[in-house]
């Protein structure tokens, strides 16, 4: 049964009371919840360059070898991950990771704990049930903040049994005890349909803001932000949340947000990216206090701005990574003077193909300024890529992107690579390590089974050892 508004819960873990999740089998044999996967990615100062054109007959040949990345397994279950959300934790440099169990219908977060855990390679992430009230969890979204006292993990997420948004607040304390909240923010019916496509922000204050999609049956779709406002004074939120949530309409239009991506300008503001499939274009929506700003990236004669992704950098700038369906390509577009796309406004470049049925991308702003972007790729095959410029890796020559070989100005590396009977990267999600490197969260999937991982990149740090993965093949030693 759905109850709307808050509800605030014990945490089951892995191993605990949850039948349904007993029926799911790890590869081990042993029996289990849902098995999550993590994959760590190492990258040092070299970048191995392609031999032949970027965007030549075989797609392996402009990317980097995927052994060079550490892979570990979290969790492996029927539909599993389909979809997840990633978060790095800027303080302690934990992963999170949300993820939607497709077989239950259930919302679980698996966290890095380091040891002591119940699901991960050597027990290194706690994987928790956030939601299990109806089929929760699809169109996850992830932000954590830490204090003093402990980790506040924030989820937002929908509620395909209702048609409803919803949010998660999970409490972890340093203390040890685990406390979270449930909250129904805007419930459908009568044929509306709301939360899909979320994506949530913290700000400054640890304020949520969830971008989400509002779908009407015989009407069109439309673009919501949601923020947490707490006195009772806004339009949304039921139950005990009822006036606690603020519920603002973006942009509507037939085939709007149908994905979304939200950011904060640097004074706190929600932006949103997100896809209008009216006119095959990505909109930026940018609230400056009193309404709601909207401008187009345009690309005429393209199909542009499917599974957008966004970032705001330190000056205010709008970034966004998107696949170009008419071209079978993925492009990034930055903010221009006299650019190529956008009314002269940005320049929109052309990273990689990825053939006609890529199914996903994400986009987050490095710790020197530059982006990094995670993307699947399907040409001549199912490939997981990182694409970065080469300014951003301190190398003069890459494999992909702008330039002529072998001077192209990005490099496009491999993470992992499917077989003929299994699908990589379908369902992703990226943030950025305390390193500088990236966390990938991504599937590898089966008809049926799926495995969830996560690669981490470890960018410039001085050892790239992953000792404390457990892992004693990253140690190298010379001697003078």
């Amino acid at each position: 049964m759905h109850h709307d508004g808050s509800r605030t819960g014990s945490i089951t873990i892995r191993g605990s009371s949850k039948p349904h999740k007993e029926l799911h089998m790890c590869r081990n044999g042993s029996s289990t919840l849902s098995h999550l996967i993590v994959l760590a990615l190492v990258v040092g100062f070299s970048v191995t360059g392609a031999a032949s054109a970027p965007y030549g007959d075989n797609p392996t040949d402009h990317a980097k070898d995927d052994t060079t990345w550490y892979k570990a397994l979290i969790d492996t279950g029927a539909f599993l991950g389909r979809p997840l959300s990633v978060a790095v934790d800027s303080v302690t440099g934990r992963t999170f990771v949300a993820y939607y169990d497709g077989l239950d219908g259930d919302l679980w977060l698996a966290r890095e704990v380091g040891s002591g855990g119940n699901c991960g390679p050597s027990d290194s992430f706690q994987c928790l049930l956030i939601d299990s009230d109806g089929d929760v969890g699809k169109y996850n979204s992830i932000d954590v903040v830490t204090d003093s006292t402990s980790h506040q993990v924030h989820i937002s997420y929908h509620d395909q049994s209702a048609g409803a948004l919803k949010y998660a607040r999970v409490s972890i304390t340093n203390s040890g005890p685990i406390f979270k909240v449930t909250q129904t923010i805007a419930t459908g019916g009568m044929g509306l349909i709301r939360g899909r496509h979320t994506s949530i922000k913290l700000d400054s204050q640890n304020t949520p803001y969830i971008g989400y999609q509002s779908d009407l049956a015989l009407g069109d779709e439309s673009l919501y932000v949601a923020r947490l406002v707490g006195n009772g004074s806004g339009n949304c939120g039921t139950g005990d949340v009822e006036g606690d949530w603020q519920c603002d309409l973006v942009y509507s239009a037939e085939g709007t947000a149908q994905q979304n991506s939200l950011a904060l300008s640097p004074s706190g503001k929600p932006r949103v990216a997100f896809y209008d499939g009216l006119t095959g274009y990505p909109k930026i929506a940018a609230f400056n206090g009193s309404q709601w700003l909207i401008s187009t990236v345009t690309r005429p004669g393209k199909d542009c701005g499917h599974h957008v992704s966004l970032y705001v950098d330190d000056s205010g700038g709008n970034h966004i990574a998107y696949v170009n369906q008419t071209d079978e390509s993925l492009e990034y577009a930055s903010p221009a003077s006299g650019g190529n796309c956008g009314g002269g406004a940005w320049d929109c470049i052309v990273i990689d193909d990825v053939g006609p049925t890529a199914a996903n991308l994400a986009i987050v702003e490095d710790e020197h300024d530059y982006p990094m972007i995670a993307y699947q790729s399907t040409v001549m095959g199912n490939f997981l890529k990182l694409a970065r410029p080469n300014a951003a890796l301190d190398t003069p020559g890459g494999n992909c992107g702008p330039g002529v070989f072998p001077l192209y100005t990005w490099t496009c590396s491999l993470v992992a690579q499917g077989t003929p009977s299994t699908t990589v990267g379908t369902y992703l999600d990226l943030d950025i390590r305390e390193t500088g490197g990236a966390a990938v969260a991504y599937t590898l999937s089966a008809m049926v089974e799926s495995d969830l991982l996560v690669a981490y990149d470890d960018g410039f740090a001085i050892f790239n050892d992953r000792f404390e993965t457990g892992s004693s093949s990253w140690w190298s030693s010379t001697s003078p």
